[in-house]
Order: C-alpha cells, then structure tokens, then sequence
C-alpha cells in the first residue's frame, strides 16, 4: 500500500466498521516533514466519508484551512464495513495537468516540426514527378513524344508514367502510320490520273485503228480479197486488246471489293510451271532474250485456284519481257523451302527506283523510269489479290543488272492421291 501511495502521490487510510483506523500512510504530512499522531488522519477526515453506509462509495471535495489544503476525498466502504479512504491534494492534480500541458505543447510543437518536415519530403517526392509528368503531357500535347518518364517508381505515380510512355509510343506510331498512309495516297491519287491517261491512251489507239481500217473497207480501198482479210485480222486484234484491258478492270475491281472467288483444287504446280514456261520459250526466241527454266525434277501438288495462278505466273512473265532488253536474260527459278514452294522470275534490266519499289503491287502502278513501258500497270495489282487469297507470300526486290518477283504457296501433298 505504501508503494502505491508514493506512486500514486495519494495518502491511503483503512478503518474497520467501527471508523478505527487500521493502516495508513499520509504521505502528504511526511513530504512536510511533520510528526503527526496515528490518530490526526482520522481528524483529517469529513465525518461524511466515516458516514458512508456498506456497499456504497463517495467522492467529496474537501478544503482544510488550517493547512490552506484543498484536495478530493474518495471513500468506499465494503460489505464487511472496512473503509478505505484515499485523498489527493488538488495542487498535485494541478502540477500533472501543468507538466502535462507542457509536454502535450513540446509535442505540439515537435508534431509540427516533424509534419513541417515530412510534408516537405512527401511534397517535394509528389511534386517533382507530377511536374515532370505534366511537362512531358504538355510536350506530347504539341506533338513531341521525344520526351519520356524515366523514373523507376513502382508506385501509383510510377505507373502513371509507363502509361504516359505506353500512350507516347502508340501515338508516335500512329502518327508515322498515318504519315505514310497520307503520303500513300497521294502517290496512289497520282497513279490513278496517271492510270486514266494510260487506259485513255490505250484504249484510244486501238480505237483509232479500227476506225481507221473501217472507214479503208468501207470506201472501198481494200480491193483484193486478201487485203479484207488483213484489214479485218487487224480490227480483231485491237478488238482483243480492248477486250484485255476491259477484263483486267473488271477482275480487279471485283477483287478489290472481295466478291472475287477462286477454286481451290490438288494440282501439280510444277506441271503447270513447266507449261507456262514452254510457252514463252518461243516468245524469247523470238524477242532474242535468254529465256532458262530452273525446274525441280518432280511433282509438286497444292491446293488452289489452277486458272488463277497461271494467271499469277503469266503476269511475272509478261513484265519481265516488258523490262528486259535485247540480248537480256529472263530465270524461272522453282525451289522446295520450308514446306513451301518458291517461284521466282528474274530478268537483268533497269532496276525499280527505291521510292517507286513499295508501290509495285499498287493499282494504276507504272513506275518513273519506266516510261517505255507497255500495259496498264493492272497484272501485278491482280496478282496480288490473286496471292493473298492464297494465302501466300510475295515480294519484290531488285537484284544485281535486273529485278526479281517471287512468290512462296504452301505445300499440299509431295505426292499425288
């Protein structure tokens, strides 16, 4: 109980039920350095406290003026009638909420201090990157994407910044995609009223040649049996021309807008190889170029449009002639790689300028330097239609004295059914 009392800083008195005290230590009078009786703390005590019926408890403030003392009185009486009585002196409750204030104020103040500083920290760690991002969100605002996030965060802010990054590179690509596909069209307007002359042009002279031998036989200037005959052979061949360029336009409008279809059957493409290449033999001959057929010694089958594929392979053929010289070489090379079969058609000639080199499977394509050239420009167009629904790969590259058009259809069977 003593050790309570100095902790506490309280007197503790016990009485039994006759208000006799049993024990107590008045610690107030002992830190005055007093000699008090045993029986002063009983004196000391309101006759209220002493009172208290069993069972019940009260709390009194009490004032002792010959001591010039307040302090609050707490008295509880138990069932058995032992009295306890603690006393406190209000100074003393005054003196901790004094050294309280003072500490809670140092507190205070040192929160403040420290909140002072950690607000700095967090806001300067904040700040710094939410600047730097809404620099970098301004720059991409004016089209600049050069500039990046570059801080390695992992945290909200630092996500923030990928993103930033992310949408930075996804807007750069769009635009360079848009880019090219401005500039595409424009080259592709270009070739377009470049294509209307062409077909103008080539529709016009055939045109005017079967007027003009029209008007021959009908004023009667083919006198002999034989010159009928010529002049008629003649307008039968521009007829057929006209005929050609009509159909040209006709497929490649239909497989521009996908309503073209192809029948898909198991054939020998080598068979077929071999026959076109056996046609133009001659043509070669004829033209004096060097025609060389690279064969592969057996059958090769795959699923696809024979009709249509033919059609491919002439149209590689025919711009070869177109672009090959006198004395010139033109290759049909056919080779087995990767479960495909690659066919490729090299002719030695003036290369494709590098700018016109993208847009040769364009429609309405006739390249710069090529100005000699005959056609429409329409064959490559079709045949790349004609690949795609094939699913096959094709390409278009120039090599050393010439140019090269490949195309690479998957196997279907090395063997036939």
């Amino acid at each position: 109980m003593k050790d309570i009392s100095i902790k506490t800083g309280t007197d503790i008195s016990i009485y039994n039920h006759d208000n006799q005290l049993v024990f107590t230590d008045f610690i107030m009078d002992k830190q005055r350095g007093l000699r008090v009786p045993f029986e002063m703390p009983l004196k000391a005590i309101p006759r209220v406290i002493l009172k208290i019926p069993a069972g019940e408890h009260l709390v009194i403030r009490h004032t002792i003026n010959s001591q010039n003392m307040d302090k609050y009185v707490y008295g509880e009486r138990y069932d058995n009638g032992i009295l306890t009585v603690i006393q406190i002196p209000i100074e003393t409750i005054d003196e901790a909420v004094g050294i309280l204030k003072e500490i809670i104020k140092y507190m205070m103040i040192a929160a403040l201090f420290l909140g002072a500083i950690g607000a700095f920290i967090l806001s300067k760690n904040m700040t710094k990157p939410l600047v730097e991002l809404n620099r970098i969100a301004s720059e991409m605002g004016r089209l600049n994407f050069s500039r990046k996030y570059i801080d390695n965060r992992e945290d909200e802010i630092g996500q923030l910044g990928n993103a930033l990054n992310k949408m930075a590179d996804t807007l750069q690509n769009t635009i360079l995609q848009l880019q090219e596909e401005l500039k595409k069209e424009k080259t592709l307007d270009i070739l377009r009223k470049q294509f209307v002359t062409q077909v103008s042009h080539e529709m016009q002279t055939p045109l005017t040649v079967i007027q003009g031998y029209v008007e021959a036989l009908e004023d009667g200037l083919a006198y002999t049996e034989e010159d009928k005959k010529y002049h008629y052979e003649v307008i039968n061949d521009e007829i057929s021309k006209m005929t050609k360029i009509i159909r040209d336009l006709l497929d490649l409008s239909q497989l521009e807008s996908g309503t073209f279809k192809i029948k898909k059957e198991q054939f020998d493409i080598n068979g077929l190889i071999k026959k076109v290449c056996d046609k133009y033999s001659e043509i070669a001959k004829q033209k004096q170029i060097s025609f060389v057929h690279n064969e592969v010694k057996k059958e090769i089958f795959i699923n696809g449009d024979q009709l249509r594929l033919e059609q491919v392979l002439t149209n590689f053929i025919k711009n070869a002639f177109e672009h090959t010289p006198k004395n010139g070489e033109i290759q049909i090379d056919t080779k087995i790689r990767g479960g495909q079969i690659i066919v490729k058609v090299r002719n030695t000639g003036e290369s494709i300028l590098a700018e016109d080199l993208p847009y040769v499977w364009e429609s309405f394509y006739k390249a710069k330097n090529k100005h000699e050239s005959t056609g429409t420009g329409l064959g490559l167009a079709i045949s790349k239609h004609i690949l795609s629904l094939h699913n096959a790969q094709y390409g278009a590259e120039n090599i050393e004295k010439g140019i090269e058009l490949w195309f690479g259809i998957n196997l279907k069977l090395t063997t036939p059914l």
